[in-house]
């Protein structure tokens, strides 16, 4: 009894509160009965804001305030008794129950809140958390407040654990609970780090897909237009369930997209089958031709249907089943032909659509200077009739445009102009109307972009053509050399290849140089393009940056000398007699055949950081000026090397538009179906060898845990 005693005093000594619920237990009723009116609010508030869409909320709000009710009218009813060791158990023991209840079903509450309400938001993202704070605050709150409460009654235990056995065996399942639900936090929070955008965590949102054709993964171009989607996408397949390849390649690049898209809202997915689902189907058209008039849904074609946008202002499109899939003979000798799937490129090129009004942006090629003949898909060197191709397949208007010796003027649909190796001056006339064009001082007030292709053009006595472009370009703080580039190696000393500017910010550049990849571009005879410090209409009126460097480990150089043999001069320099000279002839740094032009936008006077903007930031794109044509002629794109060049190409003519259409654009996949081939023997024995070995090994050790057990 005096052990009993010392005890009692010792828990009142360190609990009062414990002693005061003991000796007053009325005055903790009231305590529970405001927590009740707190709960109680839960239910009301969103019962009468929302209805039924918070019902499983309502109900756990409805839960906690039934606890805090039932424990107040039990203290109510409570007689107040001495601090004596059993009726502090008993106190314990209902803070203990109470706790235990109101925590796990708070944590309950935290679950519901962000798996069945709030998971968009939770999985959007630090911008859409920062933008939204109050959905993370509450169900912390709630989250981790339950487990705070559960963590403070369990506490109560620790003290009569041993003494007390039901205690003990409530202690014991008690930390068993709150052991799970602090797993279940745990694994939440490492779940939710591949969301913040900051290194390391974001290395943990990144997929690594080691399939030979990137089944699971999609170009960078797709991945671009797909992150910058702004407005929602809903993508119903309509696949026939008997083609089991073609949904299955269907649902994994959906599962790719929808991955990729940084608002899932903006990305919603409804599979329905020609076979089972005609109902659904019918009432999905009849909801089309009601906004769209000019727009009906194949009925027996598979495919899949776009709808971008919101109403009233939406559009469709509809992507084919058959250009999905193409099957191509088996070219390394094989019986069966190849199985393609081509379902990004057709669905990206249809949403690239979707996304610029459903209208084709209109390219114009000059023509009559000597340029490159876009209307020549044959001549190797001369057309990029293949190109015109490529862009055409890519949504753009391609047309030509032809300056006249006393006159010019520039369409005003025109979105880019592409002048590709003229060989003839242009005229004034000509040259004006460009000025006019980028600087939007013509009729459209409409600033325009070019993209010049210059190239090593020589006159008879070995000089460089004047094109009288290289005076415009120099306006805009671009200087064109009159060299070309000669290199150690290669064929004819002339060809090198280039990499994007690794230290450029901009997107064009940016797209071909990543961390998983660098991409490289081969020129042949090429002469310099690089920025000038400052062209005649002012330091910083526009703003040159490097796109395209050659490295100069090559062992690179530049000529001026351009009637002198590069073979010779090589040759002449690789004697060892020659070697300092070589030595100091070759360029220590990178040079530059290829920049892009920026117009800086002008300060917001009402933006008080306006000051801090660094420079070549939010600039406005205008130009983008190659040292080198013969890259996009019809030899260099239909080579092994021509997908490379024509994304370089789109890719710049996105950057000029601002559209995200950057970098490497996706090609057909083949899934290699592989069949373990094996003899009859072999498999009958694949067969039946498992399931006496596994019945024997059952077996031994029931023998094991026999003869142990005998012991």
């Amino acid at each position: 009894m005096a052990d009993s005693a010392e005890t009692t005093r010792l828990t009142v000594a360190q609990q009062p509160w414990l002693d005061a619920m003991t000796r007053d237990p009325k005055r903790s009723a009231y305590v529970f009965f405001v927590l009740a009116a707190a709960f109680a609010a839960i239910p009301i508030t969103l019962g009468v804001m929302y209805r039924t869409e918070y019902l499983f909320v309502c109900i756990l709000g409805g839960v906690l305030s039934a606890i805090a009710l039932v424990a107040g009218i039990f203290q109510m009813l409570r007689e107040p008794h001495a601090a004596d060791p059993g009726e502090l158990d008993n106190t314990r023991l209902f803070i203990l129950t109470v706790g235990g209840l109101l925590g796990f079903v708070g944590t309950l509450l935290a679950v519901a809140l962000a798996v069945h309400h709030w998971t968009d938001y939770f999985a959007a993202g630090f911008e859409t958390w920062r933008a939204h704070w109050g959905y993370l605050f509450v169900t912390l709150l709630c989250l981790f407040g339950g487990m705070a409460i559960m963590f403070a009654s369990l506490q109560l235990a620790q003290a009569d654990a041993r003494s007390n056995v039901g205690l003990r065996r409530l202690l014991y399942g008690y930390t068993a609970v709150l052991s799970l639900l602090l797993l279940i936090a745990i694994l939440l929070l490492v779940n939710l780090l591949p969301y913040v955008p900051m290194k390391p965590f974001s290395r943990l949102a990144e997929t690594y897909d080691w399939t030979e054709a990137s089944i699971y993964s999609l170009s960078p171009a797709s991945r671009n237009i797909l992150e910058n989607l702004d407005k929602p996408l809903k993508v119903y397949a309509i696949m026939p369930l008997r083609d089991e390849m073609a949904q299955r390649e269907v649902n994994t690049l959906l599962s790719n997209c929808a991955s990729v898209v940084h608002d899932p809202r903006n990305f919603e997915v409804k599979s329905f089958s020609p076979d089972l689902d005609r109902d659904e189907l019918r009432r999905v058209s009849d909801e089309l031709r009601k906004v769209a008039k000019d727009f009906a849904l194949p009925s027996d074609e598979p495919g899949l249907l776009l709808v971008y946008g919101t109403d009233p202002n939406v559009s469709y499109e509809f992507v084919k089943m058959t250009d999905m899939f193409s099957q191509e003979p088996d070219r390394s000798g094989g019986s069966q032909s190849k199985f393609l799937f081509k379902g990004e490129d057709a669905l990206i090129t249809k949403l690239n659509y979707l996304t610029e009004g459903k209208t084709k942006s209109v390219i114009y090629f000059t023509q009559g200077n000597g340029e490159l003949d876009m209307n020549d898909s044959s001549t190797p060197e001369r057309g990029i009739g293949r190109l015109k191709d490529q862009l055409q397949r890519s949504n753009y208007e391609v047309k030509e445009l032809k300056f006249g010796p006393e006159s010019a003027a520039i369409p005003p649909d025109a979105a880019v102009i592409v002048i590709a190796r003229p060989t003839t001056p242009l005229s004034e006339p000509a040259i004006n109307a460009l000025r006019s064009y980028v600087n939007g001082t013509g009729d459209s007030k409409k600033k325009g972009k070019l993209i010049v292709l210059l190239d090593v053009v020589t006159t008879p006595e070995g000089e460089m053509v004047k094109t009288g472009l290289e005076p415009l370009l120099a306006e805009y703080s671009v200087q064109v050399g009159s060299d070309h580039i000669v290199c150690v190696q290669g064929r004819g000393n002339l060809d090198v290849f280039a990499v994007t500017n690794p230290t450029s910010n901009n997107p064009a550049a940016k797209a071909f140089n990543n961390e998983q990849t660098q991409y490289q571009f081969y020129f042949n005879d090429v002469r310099t393009v690089k920025p000038s410090p400052a062209g005649p209409q002012g330091p910083g009126r526009f703003v040159a940056e490097p796109l395209l460097l050659v490295p100069g480990q090559l062992g690179v150089w530049t000529e001026t000398n351009l009637r002198a043999s590069p073979t010779a001069q090589v040759a002449e320099l690789l004697k060892p007699e020659n070697r300092d000279k070589l030595r100091a002839r070759i360029s220590p740094e990178p040079l530059s055949i290829a920049v892009t032009v920026g117009e800086p936008s002008a300060p917001d006077a009402n933006d008080p950081h306006a000051f801090m903007r660094q420079p070549g930031k939010d600039q406005q794109p205008r130009m983008v000026v190659f040292g080198d044509a013969g890259w996009v002629s019809n030899r260099a794109i239909g080579s092994e090397r021509g997908r490379d060049n024509s994304e370089l190409f789109t890719g710049a003519l996105a950057w000029l538009r601002e559209r995200p259409s950057l970098g490497q654009v996706a090609e057909a996949k083949e899934r290699k179906v592989f069949e373990l081939k094996v003899d009859p023997d072999v498999a009958s024995r694949l067969f039946w060898v498992p399931g006496p070995l596994m019945l024997l090994g059952i077996v031994g050790l029931g023998l094991g845990v026999w003869v142990v057990r005998r012991r």
